[in-house]
């Protein structure tokens, strides 16, 4: 799962993210102040297009952003999706294409009744067609985990899977969004009974196999087409497990990823982990994985490449690795790395034409401590380019397959999950010039701490401008920077000075971003403010 981060791109940075022979790497960058947006989850249709979901956090309204890309990565369209009701907040989380081509968004839904799912589905086009809201029965210890997931099905519904506290759901709906099944599933095996659903895989014959994590252990459930189950396993190694994604594989079994803490939780040492398992889920082989140059904290997401080969991708919290290639027994083949002060991960949106596309985030660190970060939509041949030798990370395993033999074990209860219609509007975003451009630059907005506003935030040249840093103590300077990355001036601001009024003379039309710094040149909060 990936957290919310800014589209934004750096010249410099894209030749260490994609590889020679890359198709293309462009970046969105929605015109306006609305349009600036956090990428969530991406999918590739059919024909090899692209859609991007994406929330805006500078907004409080309940919205998310939709944009088609055409298959050469040009831009189509881009909508923005709001509820008609101030009381309710969209988190999205994922996006997909139906079997009927249709687009499928998913996500939590906060308001003052409480929290639901919600399901939106658009045309090809863009054009609404319903959504809906979901609401689970959640006991005591079943509250949200973050990690939900959904794939398409044939009949152009979807199955869908909830990481609850507690449990993992499963429900799938038909093309209108009406449910047809739901289960709940944990194991009794355990003191607390703590099941938090973290991925799933769906299969060839309309089944599911959901990846949960079973106090300290992994716990799988597959089940058929109407959700019974068919067989679990849990597997118990002496540490503490997070699987993080579930595959089928072309052999008929799975792979299952994520990381392992050895030690105790908080204080052991953490390492990635794959698994391979036959289709009844017995272990063919598990991997433990460490690199000499690098730190990968877990790996978030697996995917089989055509020669039989699997492309590990880590989460966002590691450092140095794009992306692990293994052999079909786990061995480290090839890997692709990013060098000096950059660290990133890879979000493998889908694949077209033995091709994959993939989107992410680099991130760089200069010298004074300040962030750029880097989002590029990237098509890359089925090996993504992958050339350096795994000593280049100094990639090695440890097998640790007699630690880690099943057990079954589990308690399946239906799970009342019912379904009420929600009104949303559909919002046009106007493409404008430069929607699409290969290189864009920007500097991170800073998470938490004060909050900056600016006011008006849609000005003209020469206006006044009033930044409120929301503090007196420890401003120092307000730095401002266009949208190509250039430092366009410094302005010092007076000792205990809450509100601070700017001269914006001669600057350009366009998106400024603000940085407010405080003493030892800390940053104290960014906010960008739009000139026309």
């Amino acid at each position: 799962m990936k957290h919310l981060l800014t589209l934004i791109v750096s010249v410099g940075l894209i030749s260490a993210f994609a590889q020679e022979g890359t198709t293309f790497e462009l970046a969105f960058d929605a015109p306006g102040l609305e349009g600036y947006s956090n990428y969530v989850d991406g999918a590739v249709a059919e024909d090899g297009s692209i859609a991007l979901l994406s929330g805006n956090p500078q907004l409080t309204e309940s919205q998310f952003i939709i944009t088609r890309l055409h298959p050469d990565g040009s831009f189509a369209w881009s909508n923005r999706v709001s509820t008609t009701s101030a009381d309710q907040w969209l988190e999205p989380r994922k996006t997909i294409f139906t079997s009927t081509g249709d687009i499928l968004c998913f996500g939590l839904n906060y308001s003052s009744a409480g929290s639901k799912y919600f399901l939106v589905r658009l045309t090809g086009a863009g054009e609404l067609l319903w959504s809906q809201l979901y609401a689970a029965n959640v006991d005591a210890l079943g509250g949200d985990y973050g990690f939900s997931n959904l794939h398409a099905t044939p009949d152009g519904g979807a199955s869908v899977s909830l990481g609850m506290f507690s449990k993992a759901i499963a429900m799938r709906v038909n093309a209108a969004g009406a449910v047809q099944w739901a289960r709940s599933f944990l194991t009794t095996e355990g003191p607390t009974e703590k099941n938090p659903g973290f991925d799933f895989a769906a299969l060839p014959d309309g089944g599911m196999l959901l990846c949960e994590k079973a106090e300290s252990d992994i716990f799988l459930v597959r089940t058929d087409p109407d959700g019974d189950l068919l067989w679990s396993q849990r597997y118990p190694n002496g540490a503490y497990n997070h699987p993080k994604t579930a595959i089928g594989i072309a052999d008929g079994g799975f792979l299952i990823a994520g990381g392992t803490t050895y030690g105790g939780f908080g204080v052991g040492v953490t390492a990635p982990f794959a698994m391979r398992l036959d289709q009844f889920g017995n272990t063919i082989w598990f991997k433990s994985y460490t690199f000499d140059e690098c730190y990968v904290e877990a790996f978030e997401q697996a995917i089989e490449l055509p020669d039989g080969t699997y492309l590990l991708t880590p989460t966002e919290y590691s450092q140095g690795l794009i992306a692990l290639r293994v052999s079909p027994l786990g061995v480290p083949i090839a890997a692709s790395t990013l060098s000096g002060n950059l660290s990133g991960y890879t979000d493998i949106i889908g694949t077209h034409d033995d091709e994959i596309l993939a989107s992410g985030v680099v991130t760089m660190t200069d010298n004074f401590g300040n962030y750029t970060s880097t989002i590029p939509v990237l098509r890359s041949n089925s090996s993504m380019q992958i050339e350096c030798g795994s000593g280049t990370t100094g990639a090695s395993t440890v097998d640790g397959t007699a630690l880690i033999q099943p057990s079954s074990g589990c308690n399946v209860q239906d799970e009342n999950v019912g379904s009420e219609a929600f009104n949303v509007v559909l919002t046009e975003q106007v493409a404008g010039t430069g929607s699409f451009c290969l290189a864009l630059t920007g500097v991170q907005e800073q998470r938490g701490g004060t909050p900056i506003s600016a006011f008006p935030n849609l000005l003209f040249p020469g206006s006044a401008l009033v930044i409120d840093m929301g503090t007196t103590k420890a401003v120092r300077v307000i730095e401002r920077y266009t949208t190509d990355g250039r430092q366009q001036s410094v302005v010092s601001v007076p000792v205990n000075q809450q509100r601070f009024e700017m001269n914006t003379t001669g600057w350009s039309t366009g998106v400024h971003t603000l940085r407010v710094v405080g003493e030892s040149n800390q940053p104290v909060g960014t906010v960008r403010v739009v000139v026309q």
